[in-house]
């Protein structure tokens, strides 16, 4: 879709601190990813099923939106993969937009994987369930939020003190 287009292709950037890195066919590289990781995505149809997906959190720049990316990691997290099949497997992604973003907040479920803890996304559209490990837990909730509901600046203060952040 357009939207996606607009923030995955691109030229070169502009100079100054922010200066995005941008790999072949100008995907946005490195510089605006906040996080990145493996995670679990609950299913909403079938059964409510775990899936093991790939996310990458990015904040906004003067070239995309912030967002979180995510998609499914068939052959058990490997993320060492040829491009032919990490292309493949990104053609399937899903994109959350942050600004669409009302809540985030770490919540109870059953049936989560082993070792790991739940949070929800909850967009102007859908609610998003998730699993990290529970030693990411925290830092995944800490950054959607500080992302997704910027307050001043952030740097060097311990906790997001917005209210959709719980």
């Amino acid at each position: 879709n357009k939207d996606t287009r607009e923030y995955k292709e691109g030229g070169a950037t502009g100079g100054g601190e922010d200066k995005e890195e941008r790999g072949p066919r100008g995907v946005v590289m490195e510089g605006d990813v906040r996080k990145q990781g493996m995670l679990f995505f609950q299913q909403q149809r079938f059964g409510k099923k775990w899936k093991r997906i790939w996310c990458v959190l990015y904040r906004e720049s003067s070239c995309s939106i912030s967002r979180l990316e995510f998609f499914e990691c068939k052959d058990g997290g490997n993320v060492e993969k040829n491009d032919k099949t990490l292309r493949k497997q990104q053609e399937n992604k899903k994109v959350i937009r942050l600004a669409d973003c009302i809540r985030v907040t770490e919540v109870e479920m059953d049936g989560c994987p082993r070792d790991t803890g739940s949070f929800l996304v909850e967009t102007t559209e859908k609610i998003f369930v998730f699993a990290a490990d529970r030693h990411q837990l925290e830092d995944w909730t800490h950054k959607l939020c500080e992302i997704a509901f910027p307050v001043g600046t952030h740097s060097g203060s311990p906790q997001n003190q917005n209210p959709e952040c719980v």
